[in-house]
């Protein structure tokens, strides 16, 4: 949006909004985001699945910190 405005072109972002407001109008997921991003408001941050299932782990476990035992050692061959 603020591209757009930059450059002279606020008609045709509220055409380009327009449009996808129309041939998207099914999609509540996804147009629940657009409009933030039309409104110009960025998206809030949300942490990856690799984090989310992180902090569950920890949850589950009580684990402040995913420990693992220490690896074996063997004596060198000779």
């Amino acid at each position: 949006m603020q591209s757009y405005e930059r450059a002279g072109l606020a008609a045709e972002w509220e055409e380009t909004v327009r449009q996808i407001r129309t041939s998207h109008s099914r999609k509540t997921g996804f147009l629940s985001r657009f409009e933030a991003l039309a409104e110009g408001t960025r998206p809030r941050r949300e942490p990856s699945f690799l984090d989310r299932a992180k902090k569950r782990w920890r949850d589950l476990t009580g684990h402040h910190r995913a420990r693992l035992p220490p690896a074996p050692c063997y004596p060198d061959p000779i």
